[in-house]
């Protein structure tokens, strides 16, 4: 399968993630001082996050078929545009795909403000144009 493209989170969602990495560090670093370590826990998993949203796509466009994985430890769909019953883009929040898997209807919700822009209307797009969504 041939990649057309790969898109990654947009640089609004990746200040965010790094702002909550950093007030998670300072929050743990504090709290160690006076003898509650949980904040730590919420610093590093933000740093994992932060981390894993810079160096990976969370969407491939494929020839055939989308590979998508919306963060760390969320399973990997593979969703064929011929397997896409619709796409809504109505929600200002999420952007919301149906598609079959093994003949049982699924949803994926895609949040907005974790793509650019011109990113989610070029997705919408490549599915329009090659799914039998109309």
């Amino acid at each position: 399968m041939n990649t057309i493209k790969e898109i990654k989170a947009s640089e609004k969602h990746m200040n965010n993630m790094y702002i909550g990495t950093a007030i998670g560090l300072i929050l743990g670093v504090i709290t160690i001082i006076i003898g509650a370590p949980h904040f730590l826990t919420i610093g590093v998993i933000y740093l994992i996050m932060t981390i894993w949203h810079k160096s990976n796509a969370i969407i491939k466009i494929l020839d055939k078929n989308l590979e998508v994985k919306l963060a760390p430890i969320a399973s990997r769909r593979y969703i064929k545009y011929t397997d896409i019953e619709s796409i809504n883009s109505s929600n200002k929040r999420f952007v919301e795909i149906l598609y079959k898997d093994s003949g049982e209807s699924k949803k994926l919700r895609i949040p907005v403000k974790l793509l650019e822009k011109t990113d989610m209307d070029m997705l919408i797009e490549t599915i329009n144009n090659n799914s039998s969504v109309q």
